[in-house]
């Protein structure tokens, strides 16, 4: 289904997988990492869902990741699930992840994307411009009645650069339950130590929901509600 193929819905059936990682993909701001699956602008249009004959969170996506660190040193396991730079109007839907490093679904720059009805957990890595959903430059982005919880990070990042046309406009994060993120900041004494708990760059500045949005004109009708 990938790049021109006509065929743009992957239904994953119910059931534990744990997929080769693509390395060096587009996973981590300004960095790159390791991925399950690597999006870019001819992948757009894509949608990844859950079987309907099967219930929603049946097929889990496993990262295999059981060690973490703060900033960009990693630890094991994959870095994201889903990840990519300059794919538009891709949608996540019904699917669960678990045990990886950084996010469930981490883009640079695209619009029109979705990911919705997930649940995301056990990701144990925290570095500046990650979070279990994370969209950079991403306008129109829907973040939607998804359950995040024990997440190392944050738990929805969307955020802006200074070279980034349409910002964060649009984005919708809604309906969601995030419990329990920035747990690396609870558990500090794990390498590397910090005093302080760190800074933005290796988990330090951490939240359940994080916006950030410095351009100029500022991003416009940006929604979060219901969370």
């Amino acid at each position: 289904m990938r790049a021109n193929s006509s065929i743009k819905t992957t239904y994953i059936r119910a059931g534990l997988y744990k997929p080769l990682a693509v390395e060096k993909a587009c996973c981590m701001n300004g960095d790159k990492s390791s991925a399950s699956v690597d999006l870019h602008a001819i992948d757009s249009g894509e949608t990844w869902s859950y079987y309907p004959p099967d219930r929603y969170n049946s097929a889990i996506l496993d990262g295999q990741s059981t060690v973490g660190h703060s900033g960009r040193n990693g630890g094991n396991g994959t870095g994201c699930a889903f990840s990519g730079y300059k794919p538009s109007n891709i949608k996540i839907i019904g699917l669960q992840f678990q045990n990886y490093l950084y996010s469930a679904f981490w883009v640079n720059t695209g619009t029109g994307l979705a990911f919705v009805e997930n649940v995301v957990h056990n990701l144990t890595a925290a570095a500046w411009g990650v979070g279990a959903v994370s969209a950079m430059c991403a306008p129109g982005t829907v973040i939607k009645n998804n359950y995040i919880y024990d997440v190392a990070y944050t738990g929805t990042e969307l955020e802006t650069r200074a070279d980034c046309p349409g910002g964060i406009s649009g984005d919708i994060v809604s309906g969601n339950i995030i419990k329990d993120s920035c747990t690396w900041i609870k558990d500090s004494c794990t390498w590397p130590a910090t005093p302080g708990f760190g800074n933005d760059q290796n988990g330090g500045d951490c939240g359940a929901i994080h916006l950030d949005d410095n351009i100029s004109p500022a991003s416009t009708e940006v929604q979060v509600e219901n969370n």
